[in-house]
Formats: structure tokens, C-alpha cells, sequence
């Protein structure tokens, strides 16, 4: 997305992972995950509020891994701005985010 004007007055990134949380629970079984791989740079500092969309969508706390390009050869980045540059710069980090949906009483 990309976009730092709000939508539904959140930022549209932060939109983008929570809707994508709840169509994913759907297709979990057992102890499945979700991973959302996402830069992690000031630029986009609170824009995805992973933990937030999380809560919403009752799943736990997500667990965050270190994303490296070198661990997937023919990866590249795909463009974020509408010129097709990308907002994402030469030493920013990615990280991986893994959601687990909450554990649910049985009664």
C-alpha cells in the first residue's frame, strides 16, 4: 500500500494486515501460522502495528524472526510508490512476523 493517508482512520498498511489476518483464519487447521513479512525502518515505524491487528483478529502476540534476502536467492522487492521506485532503502531491515491464533476455552 504504501500510503500514508488514513483509511478508516488507521494507516492504510496497518488495514492491509488486519484484513489480511482475518481472511487467513479461516484457513488455519491445528496449530497453524500466518507469516507477514514487512520492512522494519523508521519510515514505517507504527504503520502496520502488527500487534494491534493481532488483538483484533484474536490471534497471540506475533512472534518476530529477522528477514534476510540472502536466505531466498532470486528474491527481490516489489514496488511501493507509484513512480515504481520503492520507499525501501539500501540498509533497511525486513523482518518476519508469525501469528498464531489465541487458544480458545473449552467449556
Amino acid at each position: 500500500m504504501g500510503s500514508r493517508n488514513p483509511l478508516y482512520g488507521r494507516n492504510p498498511n496497518h488495514v492491509l494486515v488486519r484484513r489480511f489476518l482475518k481472511s487467513a483464519a479461516g484457513h488455519l487447521t491445528g496449530k497453524g501460522n500466518v507469516a507477514i513479512t514487512a520492512v522494519n525502518s523508521p519510515h514505517y515505524d507504527g504503520a502496520f502495528d502488527v500487534d494491534g491487528a493481532a488483538e483484533r483478529n484474536d490471534y497471540e502476540i506475533p512472534v518476530v524472526y529477522p528477514f534476510f534476502f540472502s536466505d531466498y536467492p532470486g528474491y527481490s522487492h516489489v514496488k511501493t510508490k507509484d513512480d515504481g521506485s520503492s520507499a525501501v532503502g539500501e540498509g533497511d531491515a525486513f523482518v518476519t512476523c508469525v501469528f498464531q491464533k489465541k487458544k480458545q476455552a473449552a467449556w
